[in-house]
């Protein structure tokens, strides 16, 4: 598919912020984007990937349950 394939070894060695820029590269979005649909902090997303931190679970739920998010990313 387009990197969220399970079943593919890479992707289970990937963090959840390397899945999430896969996500937003495949449906045209920035960081900015899901921070607001997703009623985020500003600049939590951006922080996150640039560190290459995780996210909550709570984080994640609210991006997943977005209305830019039509497949979930975990």
């Amino acid at each position: 598919m387009w990197g969220f394939n399970l079943k593919n070894k890479k992707n289970l060695k990937m963090t959840i912020t390397e899945r999430l820029q896969n996500y937003m590269t495949y449906k045209g979005l920035n960081p900015n984007k899901i921070t607001v649909e997703a009623g985020l902090s500003v600049g939590l997303i951006g922080r996150a990937i640039k560190n290459n931190s995780g996210l909550n679970s709570d984080t994640i739920e609210k991006i997943t349950e977005s209305s830019c998010s039509s497949v979930p990313i975990v």
